[in-house]
């Protein structure tokens, strides 16, 4: 075949190229999958051909050896370019394919890891984090400050968010809310449970938001001056416990429903009010999806417009109030609400509202009332003791009169 494709001229020559192409490329696969000696002995041999070695043709066994290596040179040397090129893409093509299927693997584990709890600590330190909060953790840690569990880095962005961007004004609210914590002491369910009757959890309006409910009213009108500070600390335990178990991620706020029957015109408890406010806005930010104030006397309604000027902008537009044609607009809020609102509500808050708040609220705060009791009296005390005390010295001053006009009779006369 060679002889016949030499005899062609040009023809023959590329014939014989791809003749020997072709058996060399079966030559390298061969010794590829079974012996790879073979192909790189062959690739060896083409030092034969260079100059410096072509005094070795001078003898007899390698003449005929060095002009078979110069008639295989270029095709091998077409091969060896040619496998080059192409493993290097294929492996190339493997290493992509390796790093797809990691970061597949690694999107798995991440997702995995998803479903089950993770500790704060890896959750906010994991990944890549946003450059405010990359600073705030350099901002603290150089100020010794260490962040509690409890202020995780979804609420970090609640409060990021509330600062609109300014990182100075963020860092200021979030190292206040650390040492609010460390100071504020909070109910435990337990002692929630006997004020139940004044702050209670009921339901969820429309949009699926857990309702807390507040007797304003019935607060104001029952408890004594020390007993509303109990009153605001059971709210803030409160919402810290609708907070901790009844919002998720899907349902992120919570409605509250103020009501304040009970209350006369010029009743409304101010400061209570302004300290349930701060507080909440404060440390629970952005946490407020609607606050309803329903059967507020609108005298009193006039003089808490200024009151309500303490809300930020954003809390201001969830405010809605209302005076005696509630049940219309809380029909728009509430599926049900509770029977003591007009609603027709069965359940078993409902069911028991005939006990009174004074009694539940007596075993709430025992020590509060024990309190103010003694301070009536003592109040009491006071007042008599001055009572006496005057009475005393306006006999003094009778009987010094009295006793002066008996023992100089004839000085009036003179």
């Amino acid at each position: 075949m060679k002889v016949s494709l030499v005899a062609t001229g040009g023809a023959g020559e590329i014939g014989v190229f791809l003749l020997t192409t072709a058996v060399l490329e079966m030559v390298r696969r061969f010794s590829s999958a079974n012996c790879p000696i073979i192909w790189r002995g062959l690739q060896a041999l083409q030092v034969l051909c260079f100059p410096p070695f072509k005094w070795i043709q001078k003898y007899a066994p390698f003449t005929g050896l060095v002009k078979g290596m110069q008639t295989l040179s270029r095709p091998l040397m077409f091969l060896s370019v040619a496998t080059g090129f192409f493993d290097g893409s294929s492996s190339s093509k493997g290493t992509l394919s390796g790093l797809s299927a990691d970061l597949t693997e690694l999107s798995s584990q991440l997702s995995t890891q998803g479903t089950g709890p993770v500790p704060v600590n890896k959750v906010s330190r994991s990944v890549i984090m946003e450059d405010w909060l990359v600073e705030l953790y350099a901002e603290l840690d150089k100020q010794g400050i260490t962040i509690p569990e409890r202020i995780n880095e979804e609420e970090l962005r609640r409060f990021y968010a509330v600062s609109d961007g300014d990182f100075a004004r963020f860092l200021s609210s979030v190292k206040k809310t650390i040492r609010w914590r460390q100071k504020y002491t909070l109910l435990s369910p337990q002692e929630l449970e006997a004020w139940g009757n004044l702050v209670f959890w009921h339901g969820s309006d429309v949009m699926q938001r857990p309702c807390l409910i507040i007797r304003v009213g019935l607060a104001g009108s029952n408890l004594v001056s020390n007993g509303r500070a109990q009153f605001v600390r059971a709210v803030v335990s409160q919402v810290e416990y609708g907070v901790l178990n009844l919002l998720d991620v899907e349902h992120p706020q919570l409605t509250v429903l103020m009501d304040c029957e009970g209350l006369s015109p010029f009743g409304f408890p101010v400061q209570t009010f302004r300290s349930c406010v701060v507080l909440l806005q404060d440390h629970y930010p952005n946490r407020l999806g609607c606050l309803l104030v329903v059967r507020l006397p609108s005298v009193a309604r006039v003089i808490t417009q200024t009151l309500f000027q303490v809300l930020k902008p954003r809390t201001q537009q969830k405010l809605t109030i209302v005076g005696e044609d509630y049940q219309e607009v809380l029909s728009r809020y509430f599926e049900e609400f509770p029977a003591f609102l007009g609603g027709k509500c069965c359940c078993s808050k409902c069911a028991n509202e005939v006990e009174t708040v004074v009694e539940r609220t007596n075993i709430a705060s025992s020590e509060v009332y024990v309190g103010s009791s003694l301070d009536i009296n003592w109040d009491h005390v006071k007042i008599a003791a001055a009572a006496a005390l005057l009475l005393w010295v306006f006999g003094v001053f009778i009987l010094a009169a009295y006793y002066h006009q008996l023992m100089f009779p004839n000085t009036s006369g003179s």
